[in-house]
């Protein structure tokens, strides 16, 4: 069934209008992709900030691990250090307790004295070994007072050493506990980096797949487009036939009562002028001014 004008026109302006909005549709689509694009750029920078940082981070990491494993080194080095000062010091303590204050120029004395006994005496066998025992004895013991005044003047030195130790244990300990500290904080923000790595990545990856289905949607809307595009076209075809057709018509309807109206005057004896004789008999011109042939089918030139 064939469609009038109003009806394709109708149609046409439809068909226009479905374009236009899928048109409209496409821009926003389009628009929407490069505020997409745009932040999946913005999330790849930031991306790779944080990996320069997840970097940065693990290596002060490192270092300071490196540095806190050499500082617990020290530190046993120097609780043994501290241990063996406190053994030597404990030792001259007891060597000191045990000869009291015993002088050692009264102890030579004796000595000398005994050993001159011993030279110029007349002694049997067993008062002269009693008396070699003597001497051999208090000579054993002078050396261990000797001994023992070294040991009273490493003692100061320990003393002082120990306590210089002790100040740099400590020292070390707050060290030690800073850089734990700062260990544990820098574990956290590696962490901390690791996670926004991941939601970054994670992030990307919808962006990007958001892209895609956009750009599906996209070849979808063009050719829905197209489509309508040319139905349109065949509308405006066919409404260009119709219009023609009417046109045909039209003139036709025209041209038929114009050779009326000639066959009347000629019934009347009236003149035909030279356009009637045309209309009756050749080719007449329509309402557009083309030429119409006659019933006859003859062209008059």
């Amino acid at each position: 069934m064939s469609l009038t004008d109003e009806e394709l026109l109708e149609k046409i302006a439809d068909l226009k209008r479905q374009i236009s909005d899928a048109i409209n549709e496409r821009r926003q689509l389009v628009s929407e992709i490069r505020r997409i694009r745009q932040k999946k750029n913005e999330k790849l920078e930031r991306l790779r900030s944080v990996r320069q940082q997840i970097a940065q981070v693990r290596e002060e990491l490192k270092q300071r691990l490196n540095e806190l494993k050499e500082l617990k080194q020290r530190k046993s080095e120097l609780l043994e250090l501290v241990r063996r000062i406190r053994t030597e010091l404990e030792e001259a303590k007891k060597l000191q307790a045990k000869f009291g204050d015993v002088d050692v120029a009264s102890l030579e004395r004796k000595i000398r004295a005994l050993e001159w006994k011993l030279q110029t005496s007349t002694l049997n066998l067993d008062e002269e070994k009693k008396l070699i025992l003597r001497i051999v004895a208090l000579e054993k013991k002078l050396a261990l007072i000797k001994k023992r005044e070294g040991i009273k003047e490493k003692r100061i030195e320990n003393k002082a050493e120990l306590l210089a130790r002790k100040v740099e244990l400590n020292q070390l300990r707050e060290r030690l506990q800073a850089l734990v500290n700062e260990v544990t904080e820098k574990r956290k923000i590696y962490l901390s980096l690791k996670e926004e790595r991941d939601n970054l990545f994670k992030e990307i990856g919808d962006l990007k797949k958001k892209i895609e289905d956009l750009k599906a949607k996209i070849e979808e809307v063009s050719k829905r487009i197209q489509e309508l595009k040319s139905q349109r076209d065949a509308l405006v075809n066919e409404l260009k036939k119709v219009q023609e057709q009417e046109r045909t018509k039209k003139e036709k309807l025209i041209l038929e009562q114009k050779r009326k109206e000639v066959e009347t005057k000629l019934k009347q004896g009236a003149r035909l002028s030279f356009e009637d004789l045309l209309i009756l008999y050749g080719e007449g011109k329509g309402e557009n001014g083309e030429e119409q042939t006659g019933e006859d089918g003859r062209n008059i030139r």
